[in-house]
């Protein structure tokens, strides 16, 4: 490309210890990319940056890829989200869309995360839709899932590309369990980024979300499916404390808008800056907050002004005004 076609702005600023090759070479894929995945300068370079290997491998593997990619129909922003297929070979990528065809998507960037599934995988994924497909709703685990949780095709996708037992457990199962975890209230997204608890007895898990519900939690986690009786016990004996602590307050925001004495808007913007603080266990927050105004002598105003310190333990806190005091502040 000459040196007058590129534009100042799709020129990337040198990296320590490039060469002007290497340097000018870069920035002829950028310029490629930019016209190939319709997308600007910042983006393209962002996404060139997103992975390590992107920056070693020849450049010309590169383009042919994404070449490749746009052949087969696969969106320029599907390409963006998923850098890690520009690393795959052509002919390993050539079978894998021909399984992908073999499922009848019902577009091809719903599926495309799965191409990140080796090929023997994929492979068995592709018989085991062909034996259940016309009896799953939707044709296809995947949008039986993404129909169910609301959730982008290409989401469920991503999720399930990395617990391919989602695939293999028994459908009735599946289907129980989801169904347990929607009349639960658990978050769809919670849902799937913590896919293991489709692993447990679906007993097992009305059971848990039953104690969870019992104990008032407003959002039930997947987590509380398969963690270790005592520390879902200890989990929900801090919830039922936390609402015990608040009140007629709803959050930790609200609670210490009542204790400091603050309006809500400014004690947002007080905590804004230490947004950790919100996410103090409330038992540790009114133990600190009652040494601090009831003992310590400080003012609702000192600890405003450093609001950080509910964060630190009460023995931390207590060590340190103790030392301070033996040198006289």
């Amino acid at each position: 490309i000459p040196a007058t076609q590129v534009a100042s702005d799709d020129v990337s600023e040198p990296i320590l210890n490039q060469t002007f090759e290497d340097y000018r070479r870069r920035n002829i894929l950028l310029v490629k990319l930019k016209g190939l995945l319709r997308c600007g300068h910042t983006e393209v370079e962002k996404f060139i940056n997103s992975s390590k290997h992107l920056r070693v491998i020849d450049h010309s593997q590169i383009i042919d890829i994404v070449r490749y990619l746009l052949i087969r129909r696969v969106p320029p922003e599907c390409i963006m989200e998923n850098p890690w297929l520009l690393l795959q070979q052509q002919y390993i990528l050539r079978g894998k869309f021909l399984s992908l065809h073999a499922m009848k998507p019902r577009e091809l960037k719903d599926f495309v995360p799965l191409l990140r599934i080796s090929p023997l995988s994929l492979g068995k994924i592709v018989r085991k839709y062909e034996v259940e497909h016309m009896r799953i709703p939707g044709r296809h685990r995947l949008y039986y899932l993404s129909d169910r949780l609301a959730v982008e095709p290409k989401i469920v996708a991503k999720y399930l590309s990395t617990h391919q037992f989602m695939f293999y457990i028994n459908f009735s199962t599946l289907n129980e369990i989801l169904s347990l975890m929607v009349r639960y209230n658990v978050a769809p997204m919670n849902i799937l980024k913590d896919l293991w608890a489709f692993r447990y007895n679906p007993h097992s898990v009305e059971f848990r979300l039953d104690r969870a519900r019992q104990a008032e939690v407003e959002k039930p986690m997947p987590w509380m499916v398969r963690c270790p009786a005592p520390i879902l016990e200890k989990s929900l004996q801090i919830a039922v404390e936390n609402r015990a602590l608040l009140g007629s307050n709803d959050t930790t925001l609200e609670y210490l808008s009542e204790r400091l004495g603050y309006d809500l808007e400014t004690m947002k913007y007080i905590t804004s800056k230490h947004p950790a603080v919100l996410r103090v266990r409330m038992t540790k927050v009114k133990e600190i907050l009652d040494f601090l105004l009831l003992e310590a002598g400080f003012s609702a105003h000192d600890i405003a002004q450093v609001p950080r310190i509910l964060c630190h333990s009460l023995e931390t806190t207590q060590h340190r005004l103790t030392e301070l005091k033996e040198y006289g502040c």
